[in-house]
């Protein structure tokens, strides 16, 4: 279960006598993907035809019905699931404008383990996230060639930064490095996830985030 930091101050007994509603999960956001090593599962929006799976807001006495947003998935959406508790998960839906983050009922969700050992080929592909990309293909030798291109600003001189090299993936992690910049990835079925370590281009400019081909 995620850490209930919102009574981390508060004894024991007294944690125990609060009401389910009254403890906090934190924000699900792009973070919780991008910075924490997590065993993702890939978890599909169940229900009837047309059916609703809404995103919900972390903090003080969220996720719950008080803190639901107005985006939503459907029955049959693909989402990435990160950290789980009793009753909730914290999902990406990854569209053609980017990730959307949020915590979803769990009851909502059929959920299934992602590949421990994907094959090289299934690294392979042009990966996105917004105006992010990152080329991979695979290489002879048990490694992944990485072309990458990171977007931050609009107007007609966005700030950009660039990652070209080669990694061997290990499992579903692999880590890319030219110059300053480093790279991680993790593959997890449909999803690629980035992280980098804040050195691959200009002010605010990164590739960390959640993509898909």
């Amino acid at each position: 279960m995620a850490p209930h930091w919102r009574i981390a101050a508060i004894s024991p007994l007294l944690a125990l006598l609060l009401p389910a509603s009254a403890l906090a999960e934190p924000n699900c956001d792009i973070s919780q993907f991008t910075s924490v090593a997590t065993a993702f599962q890939k978890g599909v929006v169940s229900g009837g035809k047309g059916g609703r799976a809404y995103f919900h807001n972390g903090g003080d006495g969220c996720p719950s019905e008080a803190c639901r947003r107005k985006a939503y998935v459907i029955a049959g959406d693909i989402v990435l699931v990160g950290s789980t508790s009793t009753d909730w998960t914290c999902v990406a839906f990854v569209g053609a404008k980017g990730a959307i983050t949020g915590w979803i009922a769990k009851d909502q969700l059929a959920l299934t383990a992602t590949n421990p050992n994907p094959s090289l080929a299934a690294w392979g592909g042009e990966w996105k996230s917004g105006r992010n990309s990152l080329s991979i293909q695979a290489q002879n030798g048990g490694s992944i060639s990485v072309d990458g291109l990171a977007l931050w600003g609009d107007g007609p001189a966005p700030r950009t930064g660039e990652v070209q090299g080669a990694a061997t993936p290990a499992g579903v992690r692999a880590s890319v490095k030219d110059g300053a910049c480093q790279v991680t990835l993790t593959l997890a079925d449909d999803w690629l996830i980035a992280s980098d370590n804040q050195q691959c281009g200009g002010l605010n400019v990164t590739f960390s985030g959640v993509y898909r081909r």
